[in-house]
């Protein structure tokens, strides 16, 4: 089989008109993806109608049609296998990719091939609460490399690495599935930062990509379910503890990147409840929500 440079994977279920709209950004970049899977879900609108257009107009667009709907989790493993390239994003079609990422982040990948992925600043449109929040991690003033103890460092002074801007290098994952299906909403969170601490990454230090919040997404409906919540807690921890990631359990704590779950007062009482969870510092955690709530109060 060929070995591609860069992959990407779209997973899509009824929102062929968003795809429409954010494509052309991914096919307008100054370096062009060598594929783009488009997986779409048993889609019951005119979604696949599009697809198959923009597949006709454009050589490196592959079309991937699932039997069923089997979830965006399992899709986006499904396009995992099938991508070819040694660099691969995998991007959602309600998010905005900027001019300028596929090939400053590949650039960065060549340079540091030890880093096992790159990212960048973030913009995020905030539909809930109406506001746009620029994330930027200030880690350098140019594009570097950061070492596994400065990953830790980075999410522990600023937030989590999100997945919207991640390129990865598939060499990285060692697993068959990179999105764990049990960790749902948090499965591309916990794929991608624990790549970063076990490697390094390069950060690139520009927005070059926007991912929207709003309440009928996946994630922000699946944060408020407390149920689901605890359960993929669980199982969060259940990882961190076992052969494959407890190389990670240190640098998971040492960052407090289990606040990335924090999205409400239930699941840090839980945490104080439940002696197992006690290494999660979640007073220190309290104090990070603490700290937030302020921040927007402030804001407002």
């Amino acid at each position: 089989m060929e070995k591609l440079k860069l992959s990407v994977v779209i997973s899509n279920y009824n929102d062929g008109e968003n795809l429409k709209k954010n494509l052309p950004l991914i096919l307008d970049q100054s370096l062009k993806a060598d594929e783009i899977i488009i997986l779409d879900n048993k889609s019951t609108d005119n979604s696949l109608d599009i697809i198959k257009e923009i597949a006709r107009k454009n050589k490196n667009v592959k079309v991937l049609v699932n039997e069923e709907n089997i979830g965006v989790t399992n899709s986006y493993n499904r396009g995992y296998k099938e991508a070819r390239g040694e660099y691969i994003l995998f991007a959602s079609t309600n998010d905005k990719v900027f001019p300028g990422l596929f090939e400053k982040s590949v650039t960065m990948l060549e340079k540091y091939p030890q880093a096992g992925l790159s990212f960048s600043d973030i913009v995020a449109l905030d539909y809930v609460n109406k506001k746009r929040i620029e994330v930027k991690y200030k880690y350098s003033k140019t594009p570097t490399y950061a070492p596994p103890k400065d990953i830790v460092k980075i999410i522990r002074k600023t937030t989590y690495i999100s997945s919207t801007s991640v390129i990865i290098r598939k060499s990285a994952w060692d697993l068959k599935e990179i999105y764990l299906t049990k960790l749902k909403w948090y499965s591309d969170g916990f794929a991608f930062n624990v790549i970063a601490l076990r490697h390094g990454a390069c950060y690139i230090p520009e927005i070059l990509s926007q991912f929207h919040v709003s309440k009928s997404s996946y994630s922000y409906k699946g944060t408020r379910n407390f149920e689901e919540q605890k359960k993929i807690l669980d199982e969060m921890h259940r990882l961190l503890k076992s052969k494959s990631f407890k190389d990670v359990y240190l640098g998971f704590i040492k960052s407090n990147l289990i606040r990335m779950m924090i999205t409400d007062y239930k699941i840090i009482f839980h945490m104080l409840a439940h002696p197992k969870y006690w290494k999660f510092n979640p007073i220190v955690l309290t104090l990070y929500c603490i700290k937030d709530f302020l921040r927007e109060k402030f804001e407002q």
